[in-house]
């Protein structure tokens, strides 16, 4: 975590109540901040709650772990599904160094 004032364009992620933010700070106003998600879709947060909430700055980071789970139905499948993910990351602004996109299994 960080106390860093944040600014437009910065790569954040956002605790509140039981949900995750994670994006990129568009707009930021008097009263509220815009958060651009991944999926390219747009949270308002109140800027009141944006004071009170975790918020951890990412953009300083050298390398980001972005983790999720999803389900694959069989397994000759895996190959064609990694190929899209890292297609997909890759395709994202935020990515500088598309070559260091590793996706893993646990």
């Amino acid at each position: 975590m960080t106390t860093k004032e944040l600014k437009k364009g910065d790569l954040v992620e956002i605790f509140i109540d039981d949900t995750v933010y994670y994006g990129r700070l568009e707009f930021i106003t008097l009263r509220y901040t815009l958060l651009r998600k991944l999926d390219m879709t747009r949270v308002i947060i109140p800027n009141k709650l944006m004071t009170r909430v975790p918020v951890m700055t990412l953009s300083a980071e050298e390398n980001v772990r972005l983790k999720t789970t999803f389900r694959i139905t069989h397994l000759s499948e895996l190959k064609t599904l990694f190929q899209s993910i890292k297609q997909k990351i890759n395709s994202l602004e935020s990515i500088t160094q598309k070559e260091f996109t590793l996706l893993t299994l646990d």
